[in-house]
């Protein structure tokens, strides 16, 4: 800035602006001398100009000025702006970093499904191409077992066959048994009735006896009272009188014996007809009935042996129909997908013999989708089980909805030894099965 040369004071002039020297009008004027104040500026007095203090009207400013002024207008503007953007990315990195639960790192997938031989055979795939979507019970190819041991299917049939063979040769003991104790059955009942009509008989005859034994007891009774009577009027004797009276006792005890025989007699006529035969030989059964009894107990063993042989006969039959199912299942089996399914990889190939158990094929289930995401350990310890969050595709796309089902979290946290915190979300959209989209990458929000 000039310093005030003590005439007019300093404060006039701009810092920026040319000194102003005033000359006298017979004064050579420098070219490089401005003459002309700037806008409100205040000359020095001089003795030819009175009125040097009073105030210049400013002249017009020039475009490339106001240009100027406009460009700095707008520079300073955009440092605003970029000053504003520069603290929103601090601050969406400090809320992202320290406040926000996510992460960029996450994959959509399906469940895994591993396809395993049911049986031990040779292995017959269709024409399948990786990443063809199955839907269910789709069948992907055929095992077909040409080593199968049968010999326990075999040895069960001979075992049918001698267990029919037995139960054959049985019924037809049984039906000779039942024939031999209907014709021992005839026999008894003609003998029965043969006995009957002989006890009969002796009953008739008993009868007899009974009526001859009476006649003659009336007969001894009449002398015995004549005795009586003529021993009394003295004709005849003692000796008489006693043999008439010996002779009347003899016949009422052969009356008794005689009624006593008829009972006898007409209770073993009543066995008789029941089929009981009372005698002195210690058994009351004929040999006919005796034959029919063996018979009837040998009908009841064979029916006992029969029973058994039947059962153990459907025994054999139903484990013979079980494993000829299981020759029928381990000799050919159908490889069908269970549930709607992405095939990633084969890892047997067609004419191949494979194990029981074996895996033949990679799938990934489409109706149980997947997200595995890898987060910080901040975030891991703020994941809970059951947690829901948001999957968007990286590029775009259908967002998917889901929860947390399982956390995995690393076998050791110590820099440079442990792995990576995961969580793995499951997908609760029913439309991922229709496109079953896998192995996408994108961001997982929660």
């Amino acid at each position: 800035m000039a310093q005030s040369d003590g005439k007019f004071p300093a404060e006039a002039r701009d810092e920026t602006s040319a000194p102003v020297i005033r000359t006298g009008p017979a004064e050579r004027i420098s070219p490089s001398i401005r003459l002309v104040p700037e806008p409100g500026e205040r000359t020095a007095p001089t003795d030819t100009d009175p009125g040097a203090f009073a105030a210049v009207p400013p002249p017009p400013v020039p475009p490339a000025k106001l240009t100027e002024e406009k460009r700095g207008i707008s520079g300073r503007v955009s440092r605003v702006a970029l000053a504003v953007a520069a603290l929103a990315v601090a601050g969406y990195f400090v809320w992202d970093r320290f406040f926000a639960l996510g992460s960029t790192n996450a994959v959509l997938s399906g469940t895994p499904l591993a396809l395993r031989a049911p049986i031990d055979g040779e292995l017959r795939l269709n024409p399948i191409p990786p990443g063809t979507i199955l839907e269910e019970r789709a069948a992907i190819g055929t095992i077909v077992n040409t080593r199968l041991d049968s010999s326990r299917v075999n040895d069960i049939v001979a075992q049918v066959a001698a267990a029919e063979q037995e139960i054959d040769l049985i019924r037809r003991r049984i039906a000779d048994a039942e024939q031999e104790a209907t014709d021992a059955l005839a026999q008894a009942s003609s003998f029965q009735k043969a006995k009957i009509e002989q006890i009969g008989a002796r009953l008739d005859e008993s009868e007899a006896r009974i009526r001859n034994t009476q006649a003659r007891l009336r007969e001894a009774e009449g002398i015995s009272g004549r005795n009586e009577q003529l021993l009394r009027s003295g004709v005849a004797t003692v000796a008489v009188v006693e043999q008439a009276r010996r002779g009347l006792e003899v016949a009422r005890g052969e009356l008794e014996v005689a009624l006593r025989q008829r009972q006898a007699i007409r209770v073993e006529l009543d066995a008789a007809a029941q089929g009981i035969f009372t005698g002195e030989t210690g058994t009351n059964r004929s040999a006919s009935q005796q034959q029919y009894d063996r018979m009837r107990q040998q009908q009841r063993e064979l029916s006992a042996q029969f029973a058994d042989r039947q059962a153990r006969l459907d025994f054999l039959r139903g484990q013979l129909m079980t494993e000829r199912s299981q020759i029928a299942l381990r000799s050919n089996a159908q490889l069908e997908v269970l549930v709607r399914s992405r095939l990633i990889r084969v890892q047997a190939q067609s004419g191949e013999f494979v194990r029981q158990g074996q895996e033949v094929a990679s799938l990934i289930d489409c109706t149980r989708p997947l997200v595995t995401v890898e987060v910080s350990d901040r975030i891991f310890r703020s994941l809970r089980m059951g947690l829901t969050g948001t999957f968007v595709p990286a590029g775009g796309g259908q967002a998917y909805q889901g929860s947390i089902v399982e956390l995995q979290a690393p076998l050791s946290n110590q820099s440079g030894n442990g792995g990576q915190y995961r969580a793995v979300m499951q997908i609760s959209e029913p439309s991922f099965a229709a496109e079953c989209q896998t192995g996408r990458a994108g961001r997982v929000s929660f």
